[in-house]
């Protein structure tokens, strides 16, 4: 058996630097630390439409942290207040999607397939 560590990268352009945004386990440790909530909260705040600035500013923060140490909360929060958010937004979009992809009527799974009647071990005994 072969392990396989969690953690999913995106690249974002801001102004003239090139970020790269990681999400893994310690991101999430460092988020759910942060803001005091589980990150299933954290993915639906960022979801819903209207995402705390705090939330963001946090999420945003911790994903810079493993290629990105010498950026500050407030620096973060810098990129969030850009003309360049909107792409740091799909780019944050896109790695909790890989990481929780939403589930959709369309990807689910199928129901498995319905018995008829008896089951096989009766079907002889008849």
């Amino acid at each position: 058996m072969s392990l396989v560590a969690f953690g999913h990268e995106e690249q974002v352009t801001v102004g003239d630097l090139s970020l790269t945004l990681r999400l893994d386990f310690s991101v999430i440790t460092i988020m759910e630390g942060a803001l005091k909530v589980d990150m299933p909260s954290i993915v639906a705040n960022f979801r819903s439409g209207h995402p705390q600035l705090s939330v963001l500013g946090q999420m945003l923060w911790a994903m810079l942290r493993e290629h990105h140490p010498e950026v500050t909360l407030d620096q973060a929060a810098g990129i969030m207040f850009s003309d360049d958010a909107g792409k740091v937004g799909y780019a944050l979009d896109a790695l909790l999607e890989r990481a929780f992809p939403v589930v959709t009527e369309d990807r689910k799974k199928p129901n498995p397939p319905k018995r008829n009647g008896r089951s096989k071990s009766s079907a002889g005994n008849g």
